[in-house]
């Protein structure tokens, strides 16, 4: 799967969710990855591309909730 800058991920691993920096400079298969926490706002690691999973966008969300809504 391929991550553009600020696509939300969701990793599986950590079960956190955050916002795909970048692709390592060395590999497509690490990335930094910023996420989400309180405690630290700059939280950014570098991690395993195999682990990540997109979140879906808003407007992705309000068409699947049309479609069900639908029939």
């Amino acid at each position: 799967m391929e991550f553009k800058k600020g696509d939300r991920v969701f990793h599986m691993g950590l079960s956190l969710t955050g916002i795909f920096m970048e692709y390592a400079w060395n590999s497509d298969e690490e990335a930094i990855v910023k996420f989400d926490n309180a405690d630290n706002p700059d939280d950014c690691r570098h991690i395993s591309v195999n682990q990540l999973q997109k979140c879906p966008s808003n407007e992705e969300i309000g068409k699947r909730i049309a479609r069900y809504n639908n029939g």
